[in-house]
């Protein structure tokens, strides 16, 4: 089989490549959104004739929500088929007046695309499309079978998009998934993520009287949901050893190897330059275990909301009817989010004060992902990187979670490679997020390596 080297092709088709991301992260394809429904559709289309422009035949899937962009290469008997996962939408761009550019007009600088979604996912997933690109441009044959997914919804917790990967399920026998929605511990250093944190996610809502009250007249004799919500959400963590105090909690956690340990250990990475690029006094976390296995190996509990009461300019005396927090966990493997809001809400319900009413809800939960180090996809995925990078990989695990990703464990039956192309100051979800165009070329030359790791060739 004739073999693609993509090195030259990539240095030539540069500037060819770079306008089509740009094109791309010019779509404010915010899928939380709903006045973004408009722009979410035409970003679907113009990916599914970007693909079939390269000989991939593609269609829109129509979901209960946005629409998932499927394409699939001419099918050969005799090669695997794999399946290649991204996503088109992207998080909102709040706050606006901290952004240095408008989030949607792309600007290169000292060779780095500013823009929302240049990093998560569109820089990323357009790596993938342009290996597949090469191949087509120069009449290569793929080494193996490609079924492109590139969702609408990930950034909402991907709620309409099994059904779609268990229609694909019915349709071809993958033996692989690659997804690039993950990131690299630093420059030059390129990873493979063996394991995704998963996610439980609640809002919690507390009312006392029926609305809010003078602090003179009736403080002192009634209920504050102010007061109460911030003593039960301390009671849910240890703030001396980082400790969440949920009973049974860290029950069902699956112990990580020592040879996993070791593997984390052996990552470069600096606490002090850690600390200085969030500009922190400090940094804190459970005890006895290193900052990257506080990120990647361990649970968490985190407020990421919280309101109350008066927070306009000058005094208001008032006892709030109300108070509201948003919160989440980050799950490892063994934890199920199922499992998790059973504990949090038996907790909260057992520690609640009498005089105060509280509601829960759900807003969205992944499973937890690990992929077994000595499986035999590591070994492909790390020489893949290699060969793109110039460099010898590691193997991490990620902090954040890619929810589908346990679904194509369970639907498909077959694991997830994780080669991440995102640096930790991409600032993916916060203003100003970038995207480093070598790790665009270097994701570009991984993916053809890896296609024939993986495919026939």
């Amino acid at each position: 089989m004739k073999r693609l080297h993509p090195d030259s092709l990539i240095e030539q088709q540069k500037d060819e490549i770079l306008q089509g991301l740009i094109e791309f992260v010019r779509f404010p394809s915010i899928s939380t959104d709903p006045e973004h429904r408009p722009p979410l559709r035409a970003c679907a289309d113009w990916l599914r004739d970007r693909l079939t422009s390269i000989g991939i035949e593609a269609e829109l899937r129509e979901t209960g929500g946005h629409p998932a962009v499927v394409g699939r290469s001419e099918m050969h008997a005799d090669r695997p088929t794999l399946l290649i996962y991204g996503h088109y939408d992207v998080q909102p761009v709040d706050p606006l007046a901290l952004w240095n550019t408008d989030p949607f007009e792309p600007v290169l600088r000292d060779g780095r695309l500013f823009g929302r979604g240049a990093s998560d996912n569109k820089g990323q997933i357009w790596a993938h499309i342009q290996a597949a690109r090469l191949f087509h441009m120069t009449g290569t044959p793929l080494p193996a079978n490609l079924v492109f997914l590139i969702e609408g919804e990930e950034e909402i917790g991907s709620p309409h998009l099994t059904p779609v990967v268990e229609a694909l399920a019915k349709e071809y026998q993958f033996t692989s998934v690659i997804v690039s929605d993950t990131g690299m511990p630093g420059p030059g250093q390129p990873a493979l993520t063996n394991g995704l944190r998963g996610l439980a996610y609640f809002e919690v809502v507390l009312t006392g009287a029926n609305t809010d009250l003078h602090s003179g007249i009736f403080g002192g004799a009634v209920p504050n949901p102010a007061q109460a919500l911030t003593h039960m959400l301390a009671a849910c963590k240890d703030p001396q050893t980082g400790r969440i105090l949920i009973p049974g909690f860290y029950d069902d956690i699956e112990p990580v190897s020592e040879k996993e340990r070791a593997s984390i250990a052996g990552v470069s990475f600096s606490d002090k330059a850690f600390q200085e690029q969030l500009g922190l006094a400090a940094l804190e976390g459970e005890e006895g275990f290193s900052s990257l296995e506080r990120r990647w190996i361990r649970p968490t509990f985190d407020i990421n909301g919280l309101t109350s009461g008066f927070q306009g300019e000058g005094a208001k005396t008032v006892i709030p009817a109300e108070a509201r927090c948003k919160v989440s966990m980050r799950l490892v493997p063994g934890q199920d989010p199922d499992g998790v809001e059973i504990l949090f809400r038996s907790f909260l319900e057992s520690i609640r004060p009498p005089s105060i009413q509280m509601e829960i809800s759900v807003i969205h939960g992944a499973r937890p992902y690990h992929l077994d180090i000595d499986h035999p996809l590591v070994e492909a995925g790390l020489q893949a990187l290699k060969a793109g990078f110039g460099v010898e990989p590691v193997i991490i695990r990620e902090g954040g979670s890619v929810p589908i990703v346990q679904t194509f464990k369970q639907v498909l039956g077959t694991e997830t490679l994780l080669l991440g192309l995102g640096l930790p100051d991409d600032r993916c979800h916060a203003p100003n997020e970038k995207f480093e165009l070598d790790n665009l070329w270097a994701g570009i030359r991984t993916s053809v390596d890896l296609l024939y790791r993986l495919g026939r060739g």
